[in-house]
């Protein structure tokens, strides 16, 4: 006959054998199960640890207040009930609270150096997941610098919990430059062994910031494709994914979200990033398809409304997108993308304090990141605010230096206040970017733009002609590169070249005034140098 008691449990003592229940139950998700022998075991010993376990099942219950009852006693004397009891208060989303429980500070980092002696055990230390925990309160808080704080601290304490790391990257709490000293500070040798220290730090540095050292990030992305075997890794495609997104190479950016939707169609990292790509894209059956799926499995997460908000914005409905990128911010108070989507669609229609208000927003969750302060400084430069408008794309420069759109905003400040030397050495450097990262050619398009203007204004005519004729050499050809082209050669006084462009540009946008205009005086003056 088949019996279930395996020879090892043979000769226990009743409560080790209850114990074993406890955990196979509790390893099994029979959650009712596992309460119910824990509480007997409890009660038989009354050994603390028991208590302890009584109290993780609770918890995974969702019976919060009544596992932190539970171990009440013990908050002071033992890491693990602070951190157990600090976490029931997280999930009741007292944050004040459990930073009363956890301590304003690390007070490791107080008395003593962190220390980073090699750790002999697989597990992460204690004191670093309690430094999370503080980390994470004081984020949701809203106190971003004790986050950031709590979060490095976290990691120099053990390397190996990825939480914090993922909190300072992911929520852009350093800049680039930060995020790269450090990495770089982390004693990885001196915690783990060499070869857990590389294969740790390696992915690590695979997922930061890519606009600045892009050969070393792909170097260590090709590494770990090889020499561990993660070619078909998320994360690294996400790496790689970001570093598309990042040169606004969109087409490439979807085939990598899209590979990584299909091994995990939930990933909530690669989400936001590809229903960007479908927007920039203009995909709107895809994305269409891809918020009523979000809509139907994932209706409490933020993406879902995120990327309803942005299918409306796609199709011209401002204030429908309005309402979900709202939804999506209130379903998560700290997500960033849902903010900026917000602040697009007031920018759309030139309402620049709305627009700003809500990009505001964004740069206080994300300070590490470039992108809402260089969005406040558009705002500013189109509102003709000028000197608001070099205050915040000054701040985005700093921040990032290696953004062409940040280059080519501040070559449209200087050229709004009548610096073209200024403005073309920006334009120049864009370009320079652009060029090295393989940036889509609407970019380049733009700037060859302004540097054609701007050389116009400086007398420089043929510099000027040149930048035009690459812009009207894209397809389809631009009106206002047609146009300004044409002016170029009716400054010269070639008056039939310039009758040519303005009448190509005014076949595209027959009821350009100004081009109409331009025309007018341009035929009367070819008709009156013939008469001579």
């Amino acid at each position: 006959m088949y019996t279930r008691i395996s020879n090892s449990n043979l000769g226990l003592k009743l409560e080790e054998k209850v114990r074993l229940w406890r955990h196979d139950a509790y390893l099994r998700n029979l959650y009712e199960t596992a309460a119910f022998w824990g509480n007997k075991v409890m009660t038989m010993t009354g050994d603390p640890n028991d208590m302890y376990w009584l109290a993780i099942i609770y918890f995974n219950m969702g019976q919060y207040v009544r596992a932190q009852k539970l171990i009440k006693n013990f908050i002071e004397s033992s890491k693990v009930c602070r951190y157990l009891a600090a976490k029931c208060c997280i999930k009741m989303e007292k944050y004040q609270e459990a930073i009363e429980i956890l301590g304003e500070e690390n007070p490791i980092s107080k008395k003593e150096s962190i220390s980073t002696a090699k750790s002999t055990e697989c597990s992460i230390q204690v004191e670093a997941s309690l430094c999370y925990l503080r980390g994470f309160a004081y984020s949701q808080l809203n106190n971003f610098e004790n986050a950031k704080k709590c979060f490095k601290e976290t990691l120099e304490l053990d390397v190996k919990c990825y939480e914090a790391f993922h909190e300072l990257v992911n929520n852009h709490l350093m800049t680039s430059k930060e995020e790269w000293e450090f990495i770089n500070s982390l004693k990885f040798e001196e915690q783990l062994e060499s070869d857990e220290a590389e294969f740790i730090k390696m992915n690590y540095i695979s997922m930061l910031k890519k606009h600045d050292h892009l050969s070393e990030i792909r170097e260590t992305r090709l590494e770990l494709e090889e020499k561990f075997k993660l070619k078909r890794d998320c994360d690294l495609l996400m790496s790689h994914a970001d570093e598309l997104y990042a040169q606004c190479r969109f087409k490439e950016c979807y085939e990598v979200t899209k590979k990584i939707l299909e091994q995990d169609m939930h990933n909530h990292a690669c989400l936001p990033i590809h229903i960007v790509c479908l927007h920039e894209l203009r995909e709107k059956n895809k994305l269409f398809l891809l918020a009523h799926e979000l809509v139907e499995n994932l209706p409490d997460k933020a993406v879902t409304w995120f990327s309803i908000g942005c299918y409306n914005y796609l199709i011209g409905r401002n204030d429908e997108s309005r309402r979900y990128f709202i939804k999506a911010s209130t379903m998560d108070s700290h997500y960033g993308p849902a903010w900026i989507g917000f602040g697009h669609t007031f920018a759309a229609e030139s309402e620049h304090d709305q627009a700003i208000t809500a990009y505001s927003t964004a740069a206080k969750l994300y300070p590490g990141s470039h992108l809402p302060t260089l969005f406040i400084g558009m705002q500013h430069l189109q509102a003709n605010n000028l000197l608001l408008a070099e205050e915040y794309l000054l701040t985005s420069y700093n921040i990032c230096e290696r953004d062409p759109l940040v280059l080519n905003e501040l070559g449209v400040l200087f050229f709004q206040k009548s610096k073209y030397p200024e403005s073309v050495d920006f334009f120049k450097k864009a370009l320079a970017l652009a060029e090295e990262t393989k940036c889509r050619p609407q970019i380049w398009e733009t700037t060859w733009m302004n540097l054609g203007h701007a050389f116009r204004l400086l007398g420089e005519l043929d510099a000027a002609e040149s930048f035009f004729k690459k812009v009207i050499s894209m397809s389809p050809p631009n009106p206002s590169a047609l146009s300004s082209l044409g002016y170029i050669y009716h400054v010269k006084e070639e008056f039939e070249e310039a009758s040519t462009y303005y009448h190509e540009a005014l076949g595209i946008r027959p009821y350009d005034s100004i081009t109409q205009d331009l025309l007018g005086v341009c035929l009367k003056e070819m008709i009156r140098t013939k008469s001579e």
